[in-house]
């Protein structure tokens, strides 16, 4: 039997659009929905360390574009994402938004 999850997605956005952000997060946190925002990290602790124990605690990656184009972090985000993805293909989701200001999705690659 698996554990349960710990957050219900992670949020991978533009640090640009930080506010906006932290507005959707806690609306989705008032609907029940447990999102690990990078505002999470402890102080000290290595980004992509703590990104690796944080995809394996997730169940999903709400993927936020907004005006400007993802930053190199959000892009290793994103590859993170999908390789979860591919490895998990029934209990992994990928969920893209798109911000106000963006029409199209990035090119990631």
């Amino acid at each position: 039997m698996s554990k349960p999850r710990q957050y219900d997605a992670f949020v991978s956005y533009n640090r640009r659009d930080r506010r906006l952000i932290d507005v959707i997060a806690r609306k989705l946190a008032a609907l029940g929905v447990r999102c690990w925002v990078d505002r999470d990290l402890r102080p000290g602790v290595l980004w992509l360390d703590e990104l690796s124990r944080a995809f394996e605690a997730i169940g999903c990656c709400l993927a936020c574009f907004g005006r400007s184009n993802p930053s190199q972090g959000q892009c290793e985000e994103i590859r993170w994402a999908v390789q979860m993805r591919m490895e998990n293909s029934e209990s992994f989701r990928i969920v893209t938004a798109l911000l106000p200001g963006r029409e199209n999705l990035p090119r990631l690659i």
